[in-house]
């Protein structure tokens, strides 16, 4: 098994809750709801904190479903999430304020966008 990149380790993180996951800007037309759309922002060790967004959609009249994913994710980055990369690791932390709801011109669905704090321990 080969250890991924700094992207990868970013993207397989994003897609572990069971939804697709797409950077912000590669979100594919046909993507159907619900999905995530994060940023990457890369650092390096010895460098401050970054914060990274990212955003999450349910088709959904209600905030039910998206609220239990929105714990769900936090509950993930309990005490620091550590992924690996090929350079060494990232450590994913909840930011403040941690999730907002974001406003969506269609009623039916509904986001949050999450903010969290990311360590790169890198070269």
């Amino acid at each position: 098994m080969s250890i991924p990149n700094k992207y990868k380790a970013l993207h397989e993180f994003y897609n572990s809750f069971g939804i697709p996951a797409y950077e912000e800007n590669s979100v594919p037309d046909t993507a159907k709801l619900p999905y995530i759309a994060y940023e990457v922002i890369t650092s390096q060790f010895d460098s401050d904190n970054i914060a990274l967004t990212c955003s999450v959609y349910y088709k959904s009249n209600s905030l039910t479903q998206i609220n239990a994913f929105t714990e769900a994710f936090s509950e993930a980055l309990r005490g620091g999430r550590k992924l690996l990369c090929d350079t060494g690791y990232i450590v994913l932390y909840r930011g403040e304020p941690f999730a907002q709801n974001r406003p969506v011109d269609d009623k039916t669905i509904k986001a949050k966008y999450l903010m969290l704090l990311a360590d790169y321990i890198t070269l």
